[in-house]
């Protein structure tokens, strides 16, 4: 667990140097992490963050800005937590936007999947606001869990805009084929729309999505695993029997005793329930 410090403003050192965050040029600029114009650099953050004295397992009481190029993605945007891990500055001096929402009005909310924060690639330029914390030693990142949000982004010139998957209408059957394709731990880039019938214990979420599992017959026993679903707008809470279809990515689950989970990954909207007759 992260012990924080309450640090004095004073002990804060005010960094200069030209130009905003992420580099550029213009006049002395005083970088104090304050605002998005006086946002830290990633190197400024990780000396900011000696300068006062937090040790590893430790977090500042305060907020900061730190805005900087992306590096490369640490982890892909999640549809399911609506985050997403960004490393920021360069190979020397890295740090950390780790599990970052979106900055709306003060708050951080979750990031949409049609959000740009969503698409974020290396090369973009990125300012996060949250707190400082030196997760291992010379490790510093922001806290995670969405304790952070993008609070401004540019695109890169290099930036691609991705091109929306395809979504594919398939029974039960032919998605677990679909995912015996894949390589263990793999999942599509494509969605798939799967039409099928609930079979066993349906789980509610603390957020109120889905957990269960889906055949083409209640009879057949292999079945698609079907991992935390948002129901649509009006959809019915579904059970056993009930006819259902879901929309998402297919991933081949695979455990650390190699058991392989055919699933629906996080982030699957359940679009309609037929009650069982």
């Amino acid at each position: 667990m992260n012990k924080k410090l309450i640090l004095l403003p004073a002990l804060l050192m005010l960094l200069t140097s030209c130009g905003g965050g992420g580099g550029g040029g213009g006049k002395p600029t005083k970088h104090d992490g304050k605002s998005i114009e006086t946002a830290f650099t990633a190197a400024e953050a990780i000396q900011a963050g000696k300068d006062l004295g937090i040790e590893v397992g430790q977090t500042s009481e305060e907020k900061y800005y730190v805005k900087d190029v992306v590096l490369s993605i640490k982890s892909a945007y999640s549809a399911s937590y609506g985050n997403i891990s960004l490393n920021l500055g360069t190979a020397d001096a890295t740090f950390i936007a780790f599990q970052v929402g979106k900055l709306v009005d003060g708050e951080v909310k979750k990031i949409a999947e049609t959000d740009k924060e969503a698409e974020l690639q290396a090369g973009d330029t990125v300012c996060v606001y949250g707190q400082i914390t030196q997760y291992q030693e010379n490790v510093w990142e922001t806290p995670g869990k969405s304790a952070a949000g993008i609070a401004s982004y540019t695109f890169g010139p290099e930036h691609v805009t991705p091109e929306p998957p395809e979504t594919h209408e398939v029974t039960v059957a032919q998605a677990l084929a679909v995912i015996a394709d894949l390589a263990d731990g793999k999942s599509t880039t494509d969605k798939y729309k799967v039409t099928g019938i609930v079979k066993g214990e349906v789980k509610t979420g603390k957020s109120g999505d889905y957990q269960f599992h889906m055949v083409d017959a209640l009879t057949d026993e292999a079945d698609l695993y079907v991992y935390y679903a948002t129901p649509a707008t009006g959809v019915a809470t579904p059970k056993e029997g009930d006819r259902v279809v879901v929309e998402g990515i297919l991933k081949k689950y695979v455990a650390k005793d190699g058991t392989v989970t055919p699933e629906m990954d996080s982030g699957a909207k359940l679009l309609s329930v037929t009650p069982a007759n």
